[in-house]
């Protein structure tokens, strides 16, 4: 995710990882869409964890169950709680139903799995890191990486251009053998599955590219070596916001780059 936020917002990398700067929240703040998205992504994890093949009989109530311990912590914000805690509910039915349609052919399932893949660029080399929220191992001998999201979706368009390359770029860790206690494997399907908790409550999509994954994560795979190689260039400054998705959003560190007052001055490229 972080190497998105470098094709889109280098700035924020530099003041994050160079000038060690991060975010302060304002004091007494309610939790917010992130901290739902940690929680939800903490309970279906321990859920996976314990259940990598066959699901048990109960597997709706041992999914609340952990969505419970997780959602404990909420409970001192109580207009968060009643509010998240249904939503919750819901998605634990809706996940649940996915789930029994969609292990058939999964013989393995894998969740909350780090990884990691060395890069030779100039100078040295680049540890690109991960935590994937899933990774099944299908009966045809190939992996299939999925991504919960409780917030917006990346297009597949997005993804195929590569100004989101999350999934792509673990494929290409995947078949680097870069993932903890996984043999190297092809990728054959990248899915996100949207938790709103809504109507419907989930939705599963399969991302459609415009060629293979393993084609697609080795095209993004090179071109991430390609922009790291422009960063090793010590000339090289860290500008903000090209590639945003839109010009109205904000930004953490739009108020240390000036970007606004550069825009207003007609300056800003």
């Amino acid at each position: 995710t972080r190497i998105e936020t470098l094709i889109r917002d280098p700035y924020s990398i530099y003041a994050e990882h160079v000038l060690d700067l991060t975010p302060v929240d304002a004091i007494a703040t309610a939790p917010d869409l992130a901290k739902r998205g940690t929680v939800i992504h903490a309970a279906i994890g321990d859920f996976l964890g314990a259940h990598p093949g066959r699901l048990p009989d109960n597997a709706l109530a041992v999914l609340i169950a952990c969505g419970r311990h997780h959602f404990e912590d909420l409970r001192e914000h109580p207009s968060a709680f009643s509010f998240w805690w249904p939503r919750f509910e819901r998605i634990a039915a809706w996940l649940v139903g996915e789930e029994q349609s969609q292990r058939d052919h999964v013989r393995r399932t894998f969740a909350e799995i780090a990884g990691a893949l060395e890069l030779e660029v100039t100078g040295g080399s680049f540890l690109l890191t991960c935590r994937a929220d899933r990774i099944d191992m299908l009966t045809d001998g190939t992996a299939r990486i999925v991504d919960y999201k409780t917030g917006a979706v990346p297009t597949a368009k997005q993804v195929q251009s590569g100004l989101s390359p999350q999934l792509t770029l673990q494929a290409a860790i995947l078949e680097g053998g870069g993932f903890l206690g996984l043999d190297a494997k092809i990728c054959s399907e990248l899915v996100y599955i949207r938790l709103g908790g809504g109507e419907p409550a989930g939705e599963y999509r399969r991302l459609k590219l415009d060629a293979d994954v393993m084609t697609v994560a080795h095209r993004h795979r090179d071109g991430l070596l390609r922009l790291l190689e422009v960063y090793a260039r010590p000339e090289q400054c860290y500008l903000p916001r090209i590639q945003v998705e839109r010009e109205d959003e904000e930004r953490d560190y739009d108020h240390l780059s000036r970007f606004r007052e550069w825009a207003l001055s007609g300056k800003a490229s």
